[in-house]
């Protein structure tokens, strides 16, 4: 899982670390990020036990 806010910053601290594009959420490999003009963005990795449908609800901390 992977998610910013409406300023485009992450909200979620994940350990799998994936290419995505800048203008179209997209994933785009795992290697060379910068390089190749992507942002490497920090993934949640989540076991859905083979579960056709899930939910995962992000819930907002006051500071």
């Amino acid at each position: 899982i992977y998610a910013t806010d409406v300023f485009g910053h992450a909200i979620l601290n994940g350990s799998t670390e994936m290419c995505i594009d800048r203008r179209r959420f997209s994933i785009r490999g795992i290697d060379e990020c910068w390089q190749r003009g992507h942002i490497a963005a920090r993934f949640v990795e989540v076991d859905t036990l083979e579960q056709v449908r899930w939910t995962y609800f992000l819930t907002g901390s006051s500071p």
